[in-house]
Parts: C-alpha cells; sequence; structure tokens
C-alpha cells in the first residue's frame, strides 16, 4: 500500500489501518544517512501524542497524520519510524501482555528501520532492549541498555528497562534499587517521566522489606502515582484497582476502578468496578449477610449499572491467580451476577 493511502485511511478505519501505515514504512528504501536530523516539530507532537496515550483511539490518529506529514517532509527520518513503531504497538495492544496479529512484528521492523537510519537515538535503543526482553534474549537487552546508556540519556525508561532486565536474570535486588531511585527521583514534569514513575510504583508493591507493613504500603503507592498521573490516565487507577481486588482490598479496588472509570469510560475500568463491587458483595454475605441487606443490595445494584455481559465477568475473573483472594469467592459470585 503506498504511503500515503496508508495514513489516509488510518485516519478514517481505526487500529488496523493504523498498522497498515507502519507495515508501509518499513518497505520504504530510503538511503541511510549516518545520523538523522533532530525532531521535527510535527514528530515532536505525535511522540507528545503517544506519551498522553491512554487507549484514546483520536489520539492514535492525529499521531498517524502527523507522522504522514513528517514523512512527506524527510522520508530519511529516523524518528518518523520510530514514532510509527510506537504508535502501531500501542493500537495493536490486546490486553494481558497480547497483541493485534502483525503488530508486534511489524513494530520491532520499525525499530529496526529507525536503527538503521540513526542508530544514535536512544529511545529507539531502549524500545529495542524491551523486545530482546520480552522474547527472553538477555545478552541482546543488555547490549542495547549499554548502547542508550552510552549516548548519555536521561530518560527514566532506560532504568525501568535496566530493571526489567535485572529481573529477567534473577537479579531482583538490583531491580529493586532501580525502581525506587525513580520513585526518589520524583515523577517529572512530562507525560513520559510521569508515566515511567507511576511504571515504577507500580513495580515496586509486591516487594516485602523487613517488616513492611504490605497494605500500607500498597496504599502509599497508590496514592502516589494517583496524583502523579497525567490527567487522562484512566489505565493507572485501574491497574491500582486490579492490584487491591487481587490482594482483597475490595474497598480500596472499588475507590480506583470508580477513578478509572471517572477519568475515562471504558469496557476496562467498568470490569473491574463490577467485580470489585459483585466480590464486595460476596465477602459481606461471607460475613453472614443476606443478599437482600440493603448494603449488599447498593454494591449489587451499582454493580448490575455497570452493565458488564455476565460471560465475560467471569472470563475476566478467571484472570487472576489461583491464590488471589478473590478465588474463595467465585461460588458466590456466579450466583449474583446477572
Amino acid at each position: 500500500m503506498p504511503f500515503h493511502g496508508a495514513i489516509s485511511l488510518a485516519l478514517t478505519s481505526g487500529r488496523r489501518a493504523l498498522l497498515c501505515v507502519c507495515v508501509a514504512l518499513t518497505t520504504l528504501t530510503a538511503p541511510v544517512s549516518l545520523r538523522a536530523a533532530p525532531e521535527a516539530p510535527t514528530i515532536v507532537r505525535a511522540r507528545e501524542l503517544l506519551d498522553s496515550y491512554h487507549g484514546e483511539q483520536a489520539k492514535l490518529e492525529d499521531a498517524a497524520a502527523l507522522i504522514k506529514k513528517a514523512h512527506e517532509a524527510n522520508p530519511k527520518d529516523a524518528h518518523v519510524y520510530l514514532q510509527a513503531a510506537r504508535a502501531v504497538v500501542l493500537g495493536g495492544f490486546l490486553g494481558f501482555g497480547r497483541y493485534e496479529a502483525g503488530s508486534f512484528d511489524s513494530y520491532v521492523a520499525l525499530l529496526d528501520r529507525s536503527l538503521e537510519l540513526d542508530p544514535t537515538i536512544p529511545k529507539t535503543h531502549i524500545l529495542k532492549a524491551q523486545v530482546y526482553g520480552r522474547t527472553g534474549h538477555f545478552p541482546e537487552e543488555l547490549r542495547e541498555l549499554e548502547a542508550a546508556k552510552a549516548l548519555g540519556t536521561q530518560d527514566p525508561w532506560l532504568k525501568i528497562e535496566y530493571a526489567r532486565y535485572n529481573k529477567n536474570i534473577g537479579k531482583r535486588f538490583d531491580a529493586y534499587h532501580l525502581y525506587r531511585e525513580i520513585e526518589d527521583a520524583g515523577p517529572g514534569t512530562s507525560a513520559s517521566e510521569r508515566n515511567a514513575f507511576c511504571e515504577a510504583l507500580m513495580s515496586l508493591h509486591g516487594w516485602r522489606i523487613g517488616d513492611e507493613d504490605m497494605e500500607k504500603k500498597k496504599r502509599r503507592l497508590a496514592a502516589a502515582a494517583l496524583k502523579a498521573r497525567i490527567p487522562t490516565d484512566a489505565w493507572t487507577p485501574l491497574s491500582w484497582a486490579e492490584v487491591f481486588i487481587g490482594e482483597g482490598m475490595f474497598d480500596d479496588g472499588i475507590a480506583y476502578g470508580r477513578e478509572s472509570l471517572k477519568t475515562r469510560d471504558f469496557g476496562g475500568a467498568r470490569m473491574a468496578l463490577a467485580l470489585g463491587l459483585y466480590v464486595k458483595a460476596a465477602q459481606e454475605m461471607d460475613h453472614g449477610k443476606t443478599q437482600k441487606d440493603p448494603g449488599v443490595q447498593a454494591l449489587i445494584r451499582e454493580a448490575n449499572a455497570l452493565k458488564v455481559p455476565r460471560s465475560a465477568l467471569l472470563q475476566y475473573l478467571g484472570q487472576y491467580q489461583s491464590n488471589s483472594k478473590v478465588t474463595p469467592y467465585r461460588a458466590a459470585l456466579e450466583k449474583i451476577v446477572l
């Protein structure tokens, strides 16, 4: 598909068409330059849109339009391929580590093309390291991280990826300290920095140091992430809602589920909040209340109003680990979920 046609299609046809844009980019044969120019203003705007993306399709479509414009101005710009790679992997993400068919392969090809045009952009090395870590190629993961570090970047995502690398190779204590360094440095100001800060806090919630009160720790980390996130980020409160529900902290899970839904009305937020409400009702019944109790009825009514299909909710419930605090209530949930 010609590049211009693919971009135009992306603006009208959603996620699959956006993938076509990025596949088209991988087939271009522009000569390789020793160093790409600094980011063009259109690419800066595309990058900022992608940094602030938390599931909003319009942002992907606007980024695609900007990528098209930047390519028209300079088809040899490595930054075009980098941001196209980010767009396609964000657009193809389906949740729980799954991607739309073809999107992850296109993502890798676009990163490779960006590196071919200009190997001096640190972000491309950071993202390529993430690819190697995901696929279990840990020496290659480290090589890319070292390349990014040598370029002098201060991007907090480099520490995030070093932490993931250390965890991959069993150096959990080193990983912990890197996440703590990001927490201590604070959230920064840009969307990308705030996203990295929130990611570090989420990664810290499972570490018990000494005799820490883990419920108190989780509440502290979640509150800091909620404060630091960008205003349109509905994924951070959703992630914490799922953590709290899995840990049996159902009141906290409900509160964060409501915050996610208030930020943006989408299926994930409705699903988590509905589960939190239903499982809290089941817990109340387990503690001796009947289903007709006014408090139990209020929880069930709020959950029912979210209109999450029973089959979808029970499937979602199955994605929680067998040792989660939700599991003991499964039989009761199957009775009260409409």
